[in-house]
């Protein structure tokens, strides 16, 4: 008979809960994007070209500050999932308080460092001079260390599939993201450093429900605060090498955006950072993918490797499906959407960048599974080592090509070669480590690529009935391919429930 505690755990790595998990988790982001669709051009209207450009800007740094844990919340979920795994309950406690100190503690230097250096990031390196930038330096380092302490305990409840909470907290974050600046210009009219302090404290709130349902989730933590330096240092062995990851992973999905800004314009930043806003939301597949697969790869990589491959492949094959057709429709739809969008003006602006980023996405997508099957096998240093080759090959292609032309759409085609690189090596990285390696060829690796060539083609393609009913075909095709896949796979789901 099973005890309390492995009945709390029981079934985490069930095809039931990671079903159940996914679904859920993907649901919840769908509204946040729709509210984001919405609103976005009128906060351009309203804010100016340049006022959403600098917007977009304080995002792209938010985003980077949080990464700022070091890579130990990530330690942490797998540190947690494996003493799950191993029925080695006594050690969650101290593995998630000497995690969640150590986030803190990063947290609030991450929060100085915005002190003290904000506004020469801001004015420096970005070239803002059109707001006061002082003022919002100030509500950023206050929110700084909220934002980064947040991994921690998102971490603890990631670990113990408790995504149903995740997806609701994050989701709210989302959907207020886009609509609370909305709102206060809408009703109020108020000033730019005043939507960022509304932005503020929305992330502190977030911290808050992510602190206040760890707790609850996990009741050892509330009994219990132990921090111990022996968890510490099996966190740090396999977070020194997720923290190159966590600061140049987002550094290099943001690069392209600091060179336009910096060698370009503002204004080039939003014609390019737009298209990129709305493709990038089809991302929360593949993001909730491996939200879930993360700790359950976590969980059983000390067992036999059938059970860890059919869940690796299950995965991969299941994102291609739900990617490969929306980027498809949407390259080949992408002028005419952003001319209804946002004017015909915007659309030849941003309609090859929007084509080019539906063959990025759609192959960002598909690095994430190897990339998190790597870390959940206990190999981040591949990941790192390849960020690393790839953040020097990106800058100095993008320095060089910025030096050439303030053509936005080659600063587009430089972010297209750098992810085939890096879907590349995550992919050869793979293959070294699995078992089934001519099922790996044949099923996964040959097919991405020949997706991600259709792909890449239709960006050199006019909008013409050509180009619809080449796409009509090829979609038919694939659903045709993959129907028997589709059908094994939405019988399993239901079977489940």
């Amino acid at each position: 008979m099973l005890n309390k505690d492995d009945q709390r755990y029981k079934g985490l790595t069930s095809d039931k809960v990671l079903a159940t998990n996914t679904i859920w988790t993907v649901s919840m982001k769908v509204f946040p994007l729709i509210i984001g669709l919405v609103t976005i051009p009128y906060l351009i209207r309203s804010l100016g070209e340049e006022g959403f450009g600098i917007l977009s800007i304080i995002w792209l740094v938010i985003s980077y500050f949080s990464m700022f844990d070091l890579g130990i919340s990530r330690a942490l979920t797998k540190n947690v999932s494996e003493s799950i795994g191993k029925k080695e309950y006594s050690n969650i406690s101290s593995i998630a308080w000497t995690g969640v100190l150590f986030i803190t503690v990063m947290g609030l230097v991450a929060g100085f460092i915005m002190h003290e250096f904000g506004q020469l990031i801001f004015e420096g390196f970005f070239n803002i001079k059109e707001v006061d930038i002082s003022q919002i330096v100030i509500y950023l380092s206050i929110a700084i260390p909220f934002i980064v302490s947040t991994s921690g305990f998102k971490a603890i409840l990631m670990a113990e599939q408790k995504f149903k909470v995740v997806s609701t907290i994050q989701s709210l974050n989302s959907l207020l993201n886009y609509l609370l600046p909305f709102l206060l210009i809408y009703l109020f009219s108020i000033s730019f450093s005043a939507i960022v302090m509304a932005l503020m404290i929305l992330k502190i709130v977030i911290f808050v429900l992510f602190m206040l349902s760890a707790l609850i989730s996990e009741p050892t933590l509330r009994s219990e605060f132990k921090v111990e330096a022996i968890a510490f240092k099996a966190m740090f062995r396999f977070g020194k090498w997720a923290t190159i990851s966590n600061i140049v992973g987002p550094l290099m999905g943001h690069l392209d955006r600091y060179a336009i800004a910096t060698f370009i314009s503002l204004t080039a930043v939003t014609y390019y950072t737009t298209p990129l806003e709305v493709l990038g939301k089809v991302m929360i597949l593949p993001m909730s993918f491996i939200l879930v697969l993360f700790p359950a790869f976590s969980t059983l990589s000390g067992k036999t490797y059938e059970n860890r491959e059919r869940l690796f492949f299950n995965g991969i094959q299941g994102l291609m499906v739900l990617l490969f057709p929306v980027f498809l429709i949407s390259s080949t739809f992408s002028s005419v959407g952003l001319g209804l969008w946002l004017g015909e003006e915007f659309a030849e602006e941003s309609t090859f960048i929007a084509q080019i980023f539906c063959a990025v996405f759609f192959l960002r997508g598909m690095a994430f599974i190897p990339s998190t099957f790597l870390h959940g096998m206990d190999r981040p240093d591949l990941t790192a080592k390849f960020h690393l080759l790839e953040v020097i090959v990106f800058s100095s292609a993008l320095y060089i090509v910025s030096q050439f032309t303030n053509d936005i759409n080659y600063i587009a085609v430089v972010s297209l070669g750098i992810t085939i690189l890096d879907t590349s090596l995550l992919y050869i990285a793979c293959y070294k480590l699995i078992a089934q390696k001519e099922d790996y060829l044949k099923n996964i690796v040959y097919q991405i690529a020949l997706f991600g060539l259709i792909l890449i083609s239709m960006s050199f393609l006019n909008f013409t009935p050509f180009t619809i009913i080449l796409t009509v075909v090829i979609v038919g095709v694939f659903l045709a391919v993959y129907f028997d896949y589709l059908k094994r796979i939405v019988a399993k789901i239901r079977a489940q429930f």
